[in-house]
């Protein structure tokens, strides 16, 4: 085989791979929201979460074996989370039983490898998404956001000290 042939069979093994890894990320997708759903409808069986909309939050994590392979965690809550690093947020509308994707933060590493690349993933199509939600946790806007979205003050003051003096007697 010559130089060019051997570049030609690279491209295709590539142009496989990658059609391999789109299949299982599609079906991995699927099995996440299928578990997004069931999880949703077990939770609205349940006293504090019945005929309330309620948030889901996936967890991407690796389980602790020594195969490590990955699992999902998700948690429920009758409020959205604060943002943090590694978490999917959706809101689940009892209504009408529909699913919403409202965030997704990176795990921290890719975070801020993201972040001193801002530019570079503001400009790809497919990671365009994932950075404005970067953007948005940095500027702080994320946080108001969610704090909109459970019916806080935006300006709300976390009292740490009781007003009055305190009086120490002899």
């Amino acid at each position: 085989m010559n130089k060019k042939d051997i570049q030609e069979q690279e491209l295709k093994d590539r142009n496989e791979l990658l059609e391999v890894i789109e299949d299982i990320k599609a079906s991995q997708n699927e099995r996440r929201l299928k578990h997004l759903y069931e999880t949703a409808q077990v939770a609205m069986k349940t006293p504090p979460y019945c005929n309330k909309n309620i948030y889901l939050v996936l967890v991407k994590t690796n389980s602790r074996d020594e195969l490590m392979m990955p699992e999902d965690r998700i948690f429920v809550r009758l409020t959205a989370p604060t943002p943090g690093y590694n978490m999917d947020v959706f809101k689940y509308h009892y209504l009408s039983a529909s699913l919403e994707y409202l965030f997704s933060i990176p795990r921290k590493y890719r975070y801020w490898q993201m972040w001193h690349n801002k530019y570079k993933y503001l400009s790809n199509p497919a990671t365009k998404r994932l950075m404005t939600f970067i953007l948005a946790m940095e500027s702080g806007d994320l946080l108001k956001w969610v704090k909109k979205e459970c019916g806080e003050l935006p300006d709300a003051v976390i009292k740490t000290n009781d007003t009055k003096p305190l009086i120490i007697e002899a």
